[in-house]
């Protein structure tokens, strides 16, 4: 997987490049809808009339705080003389981005530090019919189109909001995009933009020697323009900090929740066990759809992605969930595996997560011309197997009975009649 770190909440999903840049961005499914596709969420930095956005001019590190889906990067850049010490997540419970931003002033003098970051959004995958628009009762940004709104807001520990904004357009006439305009450290301000669009934001800070200040900034999502508003209302009421912090608690909760006995293993080896675990919550979509990847750069190749529910992948991991005593998020797959199940008793080669059919390459007809199932038969068999083990280490009868006449009978008879008739 070329991206360097994933984090959700099972409605939302970022995974982020290696110049810790946001590369794709789901909601409201775990896999459905990236409304980036592969564009960027970028960062820059102006400070003493030089700017430059994060990537390779900057040493970088990228990690997770430890046993959670908080990110802790570093970014350091000698020539300007700062350092950004950088925790990102998704709020386990809210539909909210949430990023804070330490801006380290590395240098002996006062000095103004302006932080950037732009949006590339392509709302529902698609480059047209976008708007991003400046709310000036709010001081925010917001991208919207059909029933998807972002909205973009932020303050700095100076007590200062979003200090400079800009809309405008991009992939079109030879226009590269708004980022564009943040070059020279000084945005222009206008204030709309339709069709394919992209949006930059600044925040200001006045830097004493040797000193750090904070920027705050979250992205709030939603399905309406009153949605991404309460949101907003709920962070600037909380804050980020507390929100970072509820995030944290959360996650380490979550994968500390096991009664599985590790202290034998080195400390290593359930370091990678807890981040495993964690790694594959965030593939899991909470209607139950467990997608094989949440990267895009395949799109390059054949204009497709790994960002569907293959039930043979899907079964694999619920049983690994189930080993490691997470049967919660396992029953989640089940349950997805039963609504999506044919009437004949099989599943489909591969399915979005919102339970339909996805894209296939198997075809309705074999070598001889011949007609055949496009299926592939473990993808049924090996759901069949999970389940059977989930009910073994569980003993679950209630929710057993549920999926029964569906994941056990229809299944079985399945795999029968097409073995041999």
């Amino acid at each position: 997987m070329p991206r360097e770190i994933v984090i959700g909440n099972g409605r939302i999903a970022l995974a982020f490049d290696s110049k810790m840049s946001v590369r794709d961005f789901f909601y409201p499914h775990v896999g459905l809808e990236n409304h980036l596709a592969g564009h960027e969420l970028r960062t820059g930095i102006w400070t003493n009339g030089r700017f430059l956005w994060l990537g390779d001019d900057w040493d970088i590190t990228m990690r997770y705080l430890p046993e959670t889906l908080v990110t802790r990067c570093v970014a350091k850049n000698d020539e300007l003389a700062v350092e950004l010490e950088v925790n990102d997540a998704v709020h386990s419970f809210f539909n909210l981005y949430l990023k804070k931003v330490a801006v380290n002033n590395l240098a002996n003098s006062r000095r103004e530090v302006r932080l950037f970051l732009s949006h590339d959004f392509h709302i529902y995958g698609e480059d047209t019919g976008d708007t991003a628009l400046y709310e000036p009762t709010l001081n925010s940004i917001i991208h919207y189109k059909r029933k998807r709104y972002f909205l973009i807001d932020g303050v700095t520990d100076q007590n200062s909001g979003i200090n400079q904004f800009a809309t405008g357009y991009k992939e079109s006439l030879g226009k590269e995009g708004t980022w564009r305009d943040a070059e020279d450290g000084v945005l222009q301000g206008n204030p709309i933009a339709q069709g394919a669009v992209d949006s930059v934001v600044s925040f200001r800070l006045e830097m004493k020697p040797k000193s750090t200040n904070t920027v705050y900034y979250w992205i709030a999502c939603g399905k309406s323009l009153n949605e991404v508003k309460d949101l907003d209302s709920q962070v600037k009421k909380a804050g980020v900090e507390q929100m970072l912090l509820e995030t944290e608690n959360y996650w380490s909760a979550w994968v500390n929740k096991q009664e599985i006995d590790l202290s034998i293993l080195p400390r290593d080896v359930i370091r990678l066990f807890k981040g495993s675990l964690l790694i594959m919550r965030t593939h899991i979509d909470n209607n139950g759809g467990v997608i094989a990847s949440c990267d895009s750069d395949v799109l390059q190749f054949n204009r497709d992605t790994y960002s569907y529910v293959w039930p043979r992948d899907g079964a694999l991991v619920a049983y690994a969930l189930d080993l490691a005593g997470f049967q919660g998020v396992s029953r989640l797959f089940f349950q997805f595996c039963d609504r999506v199940i044919t009437k004949e008793g099989f599943f489909h080669h591969k399915y979005s997560p919102d339970g339909s059919v996805g894209s296939s390459w198997h075809p309705l007809v074999d070598s001889r011309g011949q007609p055949q199932l496009p299926v592939q038969e473990d993808e049924t068999a090996l759901v069949l197997y999970a389940l059977w083990k989930h009910f073994q280490k569980h003993r679950d009868i209630e929710f057993i009975a549920k999926v029964y006449p569906n994941l056990v009978v229809k299944a079985s008879e399945f795999l029968l009649n097409h073995t041999d008739p």
